[in-house]
């Protein structure tokens, strides 16, 4: 004979503190995963945008503003990172699987993926912002002299 799942389980499964526990568990592996989300996107956008370097000095040396460079930089992160988003929002609807793990939530929580599109994006933009403007890795030649 056989029976169904919730009649096999032990009740202590279904009891408030073990989902409360699981709330906390699944919570911090989440938050994990955006850190590390985070960090993995400016360092491919940080390194992208310094292997340029010799290509921004050249466009520089040819005369281009600043300014020019700084906007050119910022709109192809930003192109970059939109496309990344549109990505991400296309591809929302396998996260109906994950219903189960969801508390107080819906699997495509509109606010939810919106906030952490625009955290992504920030950070892309913010990869691309820092080492143009950083500073520079070599000494000038008038602090030599």
């Amino acid at each position: 004979m056989c029976r169904p799942d919730s009649a096999r389980s032990p009740r202590y499964l279904h009891s408030p503190q073990v989902q409360e526990i699981q709330l906390d568990v699944g919570g911090s592996v989440r938050g994990v995963a955006l850190l590390l989300a985070i960090a993995g996107l400016y360092g491919v956008m940080a390194y992208s945008v310094t292997r340029r370097t010799g290509e921004l000095g050249t466009r520089i040396a040819l005369g281009a503003t600043p300014g020019n460079i700084l906007r050119m930089v910022l709109g192809q992160g930003l192109v970059t990172a939109l496309m990344g988003g549109d990505w991400s929002w296309r591809s929302a609807s396998p996260t109906r699987t994950l219903r189960s793990l969801l508390f107080g939530l819906s699997p495509t929580d509109p606010v939810t993926f919106l906030a952490v599109t625009l955290l992504l994006i920030f950070v892309a933009l913010l990869a691309c912002y820092i080492p143009p403007v950083g500073p520079p890795r070599s000494t000038p030649w008038w602090r030599c002299v």
